[in-house]
């Protein structure tokens, strides 16, 4: 199971729920464009100490619960403003119907996770159990690649005002449960708060919309970036288009899980994992330049 660093050793499998959120039944264009502007990455002490809250509210009474410290979080910051140049971004995530049709073509290498499991496969499903590598690769056979960190929160928060009065999930400032696929597996987060025990189908939380109408990038499955992880990387970052540091051993995922609690559902939040992870959390969605458009 993959680690949301220390506080996902908690979490267990529970039964599959049957009821299901309402659908986007509205057809809408498969990639946003995302113009070029500011957006102010990272939490700030007071977006810390409200995490800190958060997660004290979503592990309470847990042994984990003393975990929710400043440390938890301090990859988070500082909060810096960067420039990110215009790009694409797919709206949703990448569904196992489209991974499907590049394993058959033969660009694509299969992923681990079994089509017979009735949790987690189905067409209109995110794909899962497939690396960061394997994921550039699928980005590479549509004309894409995986966004950067930046890219990812300058779609996940907007513009740099939006950041600084408080959008800390895509949808706006507050928790809403009901807004996007999460925390089955903690005691507080009651998994009929959102309608799926497992994956839901991509778009089914309209309401949970980024400002610029992208969808699920909150819950349901993290998502791997290109950036390599490192955790004072935003003390020395460019500011302008950072791509992360050159080398490193882990790669970075946003977004948060059916599986992660509210606190990992922010859009400021870093996970990580060694790139070679295949996880039933893990999916992507693919960034695309301007010149690819």
């Amino acid at each position: 199971m993959l680690r949301l660093r220390r506080v996902a050793a908690l979490l267990a499998l529970a039964p599959l729920l049957a009821a299901g959120s309402t659908p986007l039944r509205v057809r809408l264009p498969a990639v946003v464009r995302v113009p070029a502007g500011e957006v102010v990455m990272g939490s700030a002490p007071e977006d810390v100490e409200a995490a800190i809250r958060l997660c004290r509210h979503d592990l309470d009474g847990l042994p984990l619960e003393q975990e929710c410290t400043e440390e938890l979080f301090a990859s988070e910051t500082p909060a810096h403003r960067v420039r990110v140049s215009a790009f694409g971004l797919d709206r949703t995530e990448v569904t196992q119907d489209a991974y499907a049709r590049c394993v058959a073509a033969g660009e694509c290498v299969p992923s681990v996770v079994g089509a017979t499991d009735a949790r987690l496969a189905g067409g209109t499903l995110p794909v899962v159990g497939v690396s960061q590598r394997e994921a550039q690769q699928y980005c590479a056979s549509v004309g894409g690649r995986l966004p950067t960190e930046a890219e990812w929160e300058r779609g996940a928060r907007g513009g740099a005002r939006a950041a600084m009065t408080g959008r800390t999930f895509p949808w706006g400032s507050g928790w809403d449960g009901r807004l996007a696929n999460h925390g089955r597996l903690v005691r507080t987060l009651r998994a009929t708060d959102d309608g799926y025990a497992f994956l839901a189908p991509v778009a089914s939380y309209p309401d949970g919309a980024s400002p610029f109408g992208l969808l699920d990038l909150a819950g349901n499955v993290s998502e791997w970036v290109a950036d390599w992880y490192d955790r004072g990387y935003y003390s020395t970052s460019p500011r302008v288009d950072p791509t992360g540091p050159t080398v490193g051993s882990l790669r970075v995922f946003r977004g948060g899980s059916f599986d992660s609690p509210s606190f990992a559902l922010r859009s400021a939040y870093r996970g990580m994992a060694p790139e070679g992870t295949r996880d039933v959390q893990l999916g992507f969605r693919c960034a695309y330049g301007e010149e690819s458009r």
